[in-house]
């Protein structure tokens, strides 16, 4: 699983980073003609669109969150959920037809806020502007993405009476 992991790191960042910088869509075609499919998409369709390996990475992913839950319950610690976008889902420019931004948020909410754990909806904030919020950088959120969803986490934690208001 390691050298698994090690390997689509090595990939990825190759092809996130090239020289000259590639677009996503550039991206996704060089994912896709390594022989990959572009499973991340199908993350953000809706019961009845996705394949089988994104309902077994679900499924996979509802016993890890049902583990941490059990763990925190045992230790008595707080559990807040948010979920790191990915650039795609900001813009919204990637999603095929049917597809929505805030399917992973909706089905977390769904799942753990009925058990009391709160769930922080940043794709559907980030969206609102996304020209704000993008490029993401390799991947990954750019600083002023970050400090914003720090933000959206700094007051969901204030408004649970969690942190102290500065």
């Amino acid at each position: 699983m390691r050298t698994w992991l090690r390997t689509f790191a090595l990939v990825e960042h190759r092809l996130a980073r090239p020289e000259p910088r590639r677009s996503y869509e550039q991206f996704v075609q060089g994912w896709v003609a390594l022989g990959a499919p572009n499973h991340l998409l199908e993350f953000y369709a809706p019961p009845g669109l996705r394949g089988t390996i994104v309902e077994r990475a679900w499924a996979f992913t509802d016993r890890l969150l049902d583990e941490l839950v059990r763990v925190a319950d045992i230790e008595h610690h707080k559990l807040l959920i948010a979920v790191m976008p990915f650039e795609g889902a900001v813009s919204g420019k990637q999603l095929p037809p049917g597809y929505r931004a805030d399917v992973p948020d909706e089905r977390l909410r769904e799942r753990f806020e009925p058990r009391g754990i709160p769930v922080v909806p940043i794709t559907a904030e980030l969206a609102r502007d996304p020209e704000r919020y993008l490029p993401f950088i390799d991947g990954h959120p750019n600083a002023q993405t970050h400090a914003r969803i720090a933000e959206l986490i700094e007051d969901r934690l204030v408004k649970l009476g969690w942190l102290a208001q500065w």
